[in-house]
């Protein structure tokens, strides 16, 4: 079955748990937010166990369906999370294969992976897991679906604002979704004691200029220009305010993404303009990633790429590491600082 993000937890609310759940996509807090949905169902349904698996180079197949077939003393309901680093390898195919096949009733497979490519959609690993299971695609939202994302989120905190305030909000964080939903953890603060009250566009202005200070955006816009020294003044700053790690690896780790596709596709031939076009990049932001193509190969973007899910495994706690070095190589390689 393949679902939208906003069916999810009506399906989970409505419906028994499927055996598989298969998310995909770049959009960092909708899968954060989607799996989290999925992980909360299931545990209010007995599954009080969770193993983690990270499908990189040398991973054991074998060990996820070892997993899937072991059965304990007292058949504990448990989840297994899969997270496909390298993208769905033939080894990845095969034993998502054999487990939608025949999956477990104790256990509760969830797969989480980046943007998957639409063809494979039509091939039988696939249709097998889609035959049991719950697929679902997180594409970054339009500006419709965005403003009634953010419509729901401040309602959810007893605040409701105008048509206009919602899409001033929505310019002032070009539409990225992390950074709306920040801005409206601090909107919480700042109305907490006037939640009566509609929202307008000025007083929006307002809040969001009150607001304003470092963010993991300014860290990863003065890394994109080639500014290492301001890097490393926002990364203190952002340690100095409590931002969270994971919150600065993913707007560092969007952009090299984002970038390494771009970096693929120009190696190819496309045309660049056309790129920004199909990939969506604000016109203000062009210049930027023009920069920062010009400044890497595709095959050092490869690396940041491998320096970025090393620092999400130091967060995960699967690697030992101080995270907030890896942050400051991670920007300082972006902005085109050679490695010591």
């Amino acid at each position: 079955m393949q679902l939208r993000y906003e069916q999810l937890n009506t399906l989970l609310e409505k419906k028994p748990l499927a055996p598989i759940y298969f998310v995909s996509g770049e959009e960092l807090l909708l899968v954060q937010m989607a799996c989290d949905s999925i992980r909360n169902s299931a545990k209010k349904q007995g599954f009080s166990e969770r193993e983690v698996f990270y499908a990189e180079s040398g991973f054991n197949w074998h060990t996820l369906l070892t997993h899937a077939n072991n059965y304990g003393l007292f058949s504990e309901k448990q989840i297994l999370e899969l997270h496909l680093l390298q993208g769905v390898s033939e080894s990845a195919a095969q034993t998502l294969k054999t487990y939608a096949s025949d999956p477990p009733a104790n256990k509760l497979l969830l797969v989480i992976t980046g943007k998957l490519d639409r063809r494979l959609l039509q091939t039988t690993w696939f249709k097998s897991i889609d035959s049991v299971g719950v697929f679902m695609a997180l594409w970054p939202m339009e500006q419709a679906q965005l403003s009634r994302w953010i419509t729901e989120r401040l309602a959810s905190l007893g605040l409701k604002a105008e048509k206009e305030a919602i899409q001033y909000l929505i310019s002032a964080t070009e539409g990225n979704l992390l950074a709306s939903a920040q801005e409206i953890e601090k909107l919480s603060l700042y109305f907490a004691s006037d939640t009566q009250h509609i929202i307008t566009p000025e007083a929006m202005m307002q809040a969001l200029s009150d607001n304003a200070r470092f963010d993991p955006f300014k860290l990863t816009d003065a890394a994109l220009q080639g500014e290492a020294k301001r890097c490393l003044r926002i990364l203190n700053r952002l340690r100095e305010e409590g931002v969270e790690p994971l919150l600065i690896l993913w707007s560092l780790s969007r952009e090299c993404r984002q970038l390494a596709s771009l970096a693929f596709q120009l190696a190819k031939g496309q045309n660049l303009r056309t790129l920004f076009q199909t990939h969506h990049i604000w016109e203000k932001r062009q210049p930027l990633f023009q920069q920062a193509l010009q400044r890497h190969s595709l095959t050092h973007w490869y690396t940041l790429l491998k320096l970025a899910t090393q620092s999400d495994r130091i967060i995960k706690g699967v690697i030992s590491g101080n995270i907030w070095h890896a942050l400051q190589q991670l920007s300082l390689q972006l902005a085109g600082i050679k490695p010591l």
